[in-house]
């Protein structure tokens, strides 16, 4: 059945003659985990999934994504217009190739311009343009707005510093490295949208987003000057004098708009294409000499320098020992039969929380029993809890954040009996693991050569996963971090020390 906001919707599409909407899972800055206030996609629609794409026709709709989310798709979605379009299978179709058959030549697709990068914006635009569609780029203002009074608001927490005894560099550093990195690329000022790029280069953490202490912001880095646009009621003295100290001006967080009108031709500004939102794009496009260069902070940040791994050890450790701890009172309280997914979930919470340098859970703990576990990014809810018991398996994924690093860790544990093909794909996944672990590699080594490694004794027994193998972790930032991952999909860059 649809929700009452998709049925208004609708309303409001007819009549503003607009033929399809298309929401991903996404904000203005690409982000993967996003704020109540951007999660438009789940208010429309229901889905809560991280990833994914939803198109609403007048009287259809469909929701891509990945292997990750099919079968939460499937349930979240059941029984309403919205139908579930398997993305990365080859019988799908894209976006632009099943609203091409679902509308007519002159029809209008309505977008909000700061949800799309400018690539996928462009990429967007272009493919639609064939079946003669025209792109709409006030979804936000036009069609969502009127329908969401109760919006949530966006955090209003104070932010917090890393020191470098904790960050091996301090802000100072940091923009000198990217001042050089300016410098070759032939840029005078660098547009940077990414919120934990942002938040290394400034060596800053917030809480506006759940489980990733970043801060909702932009920034533009000239070779004498950096501005920093955030809600300053979220500085207390004790943050803004060190980034005033680094040369750092706070303006705010709206202010980023009027900011880039005031460029001219005679400006080279640099802009990631790949995560700068378009109506960004749109503003310096008219009035600066627009760059494309790739954002020099991601590169920096995937390698870590050896305070942060030093970190890195402190925070397994200290993970180590809450999980232990968490599995002594999981064995207790299996013997009560008082223990389900939800519950496991707060006691696993409360291990960590006891560790020193604690700060939160580095995403929602997938704590599945049974065949939950094969719903790959499967959360409990007071709807879908079980009640664990002593036979089957339990799929623990989690992680946490502390002071001095980030982990995620999953763990798959027998709570008695198993079934002889349950064993049988355990071990499978096992001895790739070992096996991926255990390579040695030639320097220029990109993860999707060793990805193999992992699957290949589950391919020996025709079995496969669809979701990637490994991912870069930040550093007290986001649990997924790029640019180097080990996955299927081609991504060229090597992996490094």
């Amino acid at each position: 059945m649809d929700t009452p906001q998709l049925i208004a919707l609708r309303v409001l599409m007819h009549q503003k003659n607009i033929g399809a909407v298309i929401i991903p899972t996404t904000d203005p800055h690409g982000s993967e985990y996003i704020a109540p206030y951007w999660q438009v996609q789940r208010f429309i629609t229901g889905f809560t999934g991280s990833a994914g794409t939803v198109v609403i026709t007048g009287d259809k709709g469909g929701l891509w994504t990945d292997s990750r989310y099919f079968l939460q798709g499937e349930e979240e979605l059941a029984g309403s217009s919205v139908v579930l379009m398997k993305d990365g299978i080859p019988s799908t179709p894209t976006i632009a190739q099943w609203l091409g058959q679902e509308l007519q030549s002159g029809d209008v697709v309505a977008v909000d311009s700061q949800m799309f990068s400018v690539n996928s914006f462009l990429a967007l635009k272009e493919s639609l343009a064939t079946y003669g569609i025209t792109l709409n780029m006030n979804l936000e203002h036009d069609l969502i707005a009127p329908l969401w009074h109760n919006r949530p608001p966006l955090q209003a927490e104070y932010i917090w510093r890393l020191n470098n005894n904790i960050t091996g560099q301090n802000t100072t550093t940091k923009l000198v490295r990217v001042r050089k990195a300016m410098l070759a690329g032939g840029v005078d000022a660098l547009l940077l949208t990414a919120l934990d790029d942002i938040a290394w280069l400034m060596n800053i953490r917030g809480n506006d987003i759940a489980c990733n202490p970043v801060v909702i912001s932009y920034a533009v880095i000239y070779s004498d000057k950096a501005i920093l646009f955030m809600d300053r009621h979220k500085l207390k003295r004790s943050t803004f004098a060190p980034l005033q100290a680094h040369g750092i001006t706070v303006a705010d967080y709206g202010n980023i708009f009027t900011h880039l009108q005031q460029f001219d031709k005679d400006k080279k500004i640099g802009i990631d294409f790949s995560t700068a939102n378009y109506a960004l794009y749109q503003i310096l496009a008219d009035r600066a000499c627009v760059i494309p260069v790739r954002s020099p902070v991601g590169a920096m940040k995937g390698v870590k320098n050896s305070v942060e791994l030093a970190g890195f050890r402190k925070a397994m450790i200290k993970d180590g020992v809450a999980l232990v701890r968490f599995f002594i009172r999981l064995e207790k309280g299996l013997k009560k039969r008082t223990v389900t997914e939800l519950s496991a979930s707060r006691m696993l919470l409360e291990s960590r929380a006891e560790q020193p340098g604690f700060v939160s859970e580095s995403f929602e703990t997938i704590a599945a029993y049974g065949p939950h576990g094969a719903i790959v990014h499967y959360a409990p809810t007071e709807q879908s809890d079980v009640r664990l018991e002593r036979k089957g398996l339990f799929l623990l994924d989690s992680g946490g954040h502390y002071r001095d690093g980030t982990t995620d860790i999953t763990r798959t544990v027998a709570l008695g009996k198993v079934f002889l093909r349950q064993r049988q794909d355990y071990t499978l996944v096992l001895k790739g693991h070992i096996a991926l672990s255990q390579a040695r590699f030639p320097q220029g080594t990109r993860g999707t050569q060793l990805d193999v490694l992992a699957r290949q004794f589950l391919w020996h027994n025709a079995l496969q996963f669809g979701h990637g193998t490994g991912h870069g972790v930040g550093h007290c930032l986001c649990v997924h971090e790029g640019l180097h991952s080990i996955r299927m999909q081609e991504n060229p860059t090597v992996l490094q020390p």
